[in-house]
């Protein structure tokens, strides 16, 4: 018995000192800028929308940062342990409270980028993440204009960091008076630097809304520039090698105004301007496009779900129910191709025997008008469907034995933001005598004197998507008469007509490319997911043992 105590105790003297001895780690600081600097002549002039990480003159304010690898070089392999920021309000002579998040987050990018629009985009951030909160008290009367020092301390909780590009989001929230002239000291910037500060700024929404909706820069209050914050990062030695690989997450990608509580950005509720479903018709039928700079997030995954959100302004039905199918494919092409012997646009095809999800849709208009409350139109897949990275198309068709009159009131979607010279995203059908896959079996071209049309904008959406395990029941394809299964370790493609037949890894690499005789035709591969292209099709695949 005494000698088991006396091992007992050993041991958690042992563990307490090691314990110790972790805490107890020497603390480094690095300083970016002249983080000590008294001279004002070094801080931001206090305009609204030029202040980081902290917009003191609104209620709600939300700003990113970037710093570069090789500002933070020495902390490579380090734990980061605490961040801060120095300001000041020389004519100031109120005590400033609020509440501060901090999030931190590494990427591969030097700068904020444009998307396809031109359009600069903020940095996507796990916003269940918080690395530190900080409840603010700035006396600024009792300061007499000597810099305050805002901390974020996240020592019980370190963040490791690997030497890439840190992106410090930080969002704020005033919960007093609001000061005046209270600024940050900054990094001073050279001619041809990017934009190293974004910032965000309203007494109404909060950053994470204002950021939800479409994800760029300028939806209001926000502005850009080349400064950034002067900043003072403690550190430590780390006891393991930083692993900068994130940990594979299943997440959601929102594109669009879905968010918008306010539902300021519908379609106009037009008979025939309505995607993905036109409820005014019996029988509706919709094709939406979505591009891959758009859906850059989820290249890989495999998507289990889409949700559509719609909303009514003064609709007084209190049900409506219809059966809805979603069908889902990757084209090469980024817009609706154009046929020069009709001279008018064409559908793109689609095998009509392979929804990927179907189900009887009920709602209550009434209840949602009441309310003020949105409708969510929601496809859950049977199948993930596993996305590679092209422009995705999204086919959806509705068949009711009801359907929403102009006296009952009309139910509209929100919508992505559209440039003037975008091509057309979205194209629809709607009728009250035949199925949209009755009318696109008839020559496969839009015909707007049969209740079609087009335009510019596509619905606002929401995806959730989960990592790709790369196993699973195989996608079965068929077109006409061919079809590219999946059995024991191959790929099988099955022609009715002598074709090209192309077959490439999910990275683009070519694994055999021949014209192959009709037949049935099995090419042994190694398990993974393949692009299998048959004369002008292209199918998805993939492949176990």
């Amino acid at each position: 018995m005494g000698k088991r105590f006396s091992t007992l105790v050993a041991l958690v003297m042992a563990l307490f000192m090691s314990l110790n001895s972790y805490a107890q780690k020497e603390q480094q600081t690095l300083l970016v800028g002249d983080y000590d600097a008294a001279d004002t002549n070094e801080a931001w002039d206090g305009f609204n929308l030029q202040n980081a990480p902290i917009v003191f003159s609104y209620i709600y304010s939300g700003s990113q940062v970037m710093y570069t690898a090789e500002q933070l070089s020495a902390m490579k392999d380090k734990e980061l342990t605490s961040l801060s920021f120095k300001c000041f309000a020389p004519d100031t002579y109120t005590e400033y409270t609020g509440t501060a998040k901090l999030y931190l987050q590494e990427v591969d990018e030097t700068e904020f980028v444009k998307d396809a629009n031109g359009k600069y985009n903020w940095f996507k951030y796990d916003n269940t993440k918080v690395v530190a909160t900080t409840e603010l008290q700035l006396d600024f009367l009792n300061a007499y204009g000597e810099p305050l020092e805002i901390v974020f301390d996240f020592s019980k909780n370190p963040f490791k960091y690997s030497g890439k590009t840190l992106v410090v989001t930080v969002e704020n929230e005033c919960t007093g008076e609001l000061p005046e002239n209270a600024c940050f000291f900054w990094v001073p910037s050279k001619v041809g630097d990017p934009y190293r500060s974004f910032v965000y700024g309203s007494d109404n929404t909060d950053f994470q809304t204002n950021q939800a909706k479409d994800n760029i820069l300028g939806n209001g209050n926000e502005d850009k520039w080349k400064n950034a914050p002067t900043a003072k990062f403690t550190y430590q030695e780390s006891e393991a090698p930083v692993d900068p690989t994130p940990t594979p997450t299943d997440g959601t990608l929102t594109l669009g105004h879905f968010n918008d509580t306010e539902f300021t950005t519908p379609f106009d509720g037009f008979n025939l301007q309505n995607s993905p479903i036109i409820f005014t018709y019996y029988n509706s039928g919709s094709q939406v496009m979505y591009t891959a700079e758009q859906l850059a997030d989820m290249k890989n995954k495999e998507i289990t779900s889409m949700t559509f959100r719609c909303f009514t302004e003064d609709c007084y039905r209190e049900s409506y129910t219809s059966n809805m199918k979603m069908y889902l494919q990757e084209v090469d092409n980024t817009e609706f191709s154009f046929d020069p012997v009709s001279e008018k646009y064409e559908w793109v095809k689609f095998d009509e025997s392979n929804a990927v999800a179907e189900m009887e849709f009920t709602m209550n208009p009434l209840d949602a008008y009441m309310n003020l409350t949105p409708i969510d139109v929601t496809f859950n897949l049977t199948k993930p469907f596993v996305y590679t990275g092209k422009t995705l198309v999204v086919t959806i068709t509705n068949e009711s034995a009801e359907y929403i009159d102009g006296s009952d009131g009309a139910i509209r979607f929100l919508t992505v933001d559209c440039a003037l010279e975008d091509p057309y995203r979205s194209q629809v059908f709607a009728s009250d005598k035949i199925t949209f896959l009755e009318n696109q079996a008839k020559d496969n071209v839009l015909k707007p004197l049969d209740n079609e049309d087009r335009w510019k904008e596509a619905p606002a959406v929401q995806f959730a998507y989960k990592e790709s395990t790369h196993t699973g029941i195989c996608n079965i394809v068929k077109s006409d008469n061919n079809s590219v299964t999946t059995a024991n370790g191959a790929v099988i493609v099955t022609l009715s007509e002598n074709s090209p037949v192309q077959i490439m890894n999910i990275a683009g690499s070519n694994i055999m490319s021949a014209e192959l005789s009709a037949g049935s035709h099995t090419y042994a591969v190694p398990t993974g997911i393949y692009i299998v292209r048959v004369g002008n099709n292209t199918y998805k695949v993939c492949v176990n043992k």
